[in-house]
């Protein structure tokens, strides 16, 4: 067995998220997210499918927040021919959901 070379392919659940205090409780709140995943090669090249998702919102203490969310969907239909006929109908609906919850927003002390 020999190896000529290969590559190296990131793909999946991706999360950035950025935090910057606001005082009295409140924050800006800086998500990036990303899923991603192989669908397919073309000759020795992968073929990636990716869905980003950014978004910048103010949250305050004990709140809960629903940021957005990224929707997948595909669908495999049958074949058929003279000769082949493949009764195979088949439909995949993937939903995640951005959410974010805060629990206490408190400056950071400072020494004197």
């Amino acid at each position: 067995m020999t190896v000529t070379g290969f590559e190296q392919v990131q793909t999946g659940l991706e999360s950035v998220v950025g935090v910057r205090d606001l005082g009295l409780g409140l924050a800006t709140l800086d998500v990036e997210l990303s899923i991603s995943e192989v669908t397919g090669f073309v000759g020795d090249l992968s073929q990636v499918n990716t869905q980003a998702f950014t978004t910048q919102t103010a949250v305050q203490t004990s709140g809960v927040y629903l940021l957005g969310s990224l929707s997948r969907g595909s669908t495999l239909q049958g074949l058929s021919g003279a000769f082949l006929s493949v009764a195979r109908d088949e439909a995949e609906q993937r939903v995640v959901c951005v959410r974010a919850r805060t629990y206490r927003i408190d400056p950071v002390s400072r020494l004197p």
